[in-house]
């Protein structure tokens, strides 16, 4: 269930150091647009990474993508989120997905701390106040996503970024 346009993008700061944490985000374009931020606040802590696709975790290939990037990298905190993306899924092969992603993360990880960072809702591109259509199926994924994570002990970030004055945060650091 491929969309028109799939993208990939993975982004590994200071690649070639070693003396401090790494951390990797894996998201959409929401993460992608809250990794500067997340990276300057986390600057003489952590190295930061991330890996931002418009792949579902139904997507066949989503896990390939991922663990090509956990198995070059040693990261002590993966903070990840899926959710936006994979329409032509049903939330049934939304949820294996998510169990199998989990599964490859736990199994590729080593002992990096995990965070799932909850979906946000789906907003109307002409009125950002406004929710759009597909936030219903957004809260039915949130709803499942809570449920693996509770049973896999995963705790959830649902603040993961401020809007409003242009900051963002993560409150795992």
């Amino acid at each position: 269930m491929r969309e028109l346009i799939e993208w990939i993008d993975i982004w590994i700061t200071d690649a070639d150091k070693t003396d401090l944490p790494r951390v990797l985000l894996i998201g959409d374009s929401i993460t992608r647009g809250y990794f500067d931020a997340v990276e300057n606040h986390l600057a003489g802590k952590a190295y930061c990474a991330r890996q931002t696709t418009s792949k579902c975790v139904s997507d066949p290939t989503f896990n390939d993508d991922l663990k090509l990037m956990l198995k070059q990298y040693n990261f002590s905190v993966i903070h990840f989120n899926n959710g936006l993306h994979g329409w032509g899924y049903t939330e049934d092969q939304y949820r294996d997905g998510l169990v199998k992603t989990v599964v490859a993360v736990k199994e590729h990880a080593g002992d990096a701390k995990l965070i799932w960072a909850s979906t946000t809702p789906v907003r109307e591109k002409s009125n950002l106040e406004t929710f759009g259509e597909r936030t219903d199926r957004v809260k039915v994924r949130k709803q499942l996503a809570s449920e693996i994570m509770t049973e896999q002990h995963i705790p959830t970030n649902r603040r993961a970024f401020r809007t409003g004055q242009g900051s963002s945060r993560l409150d795992f650091w």
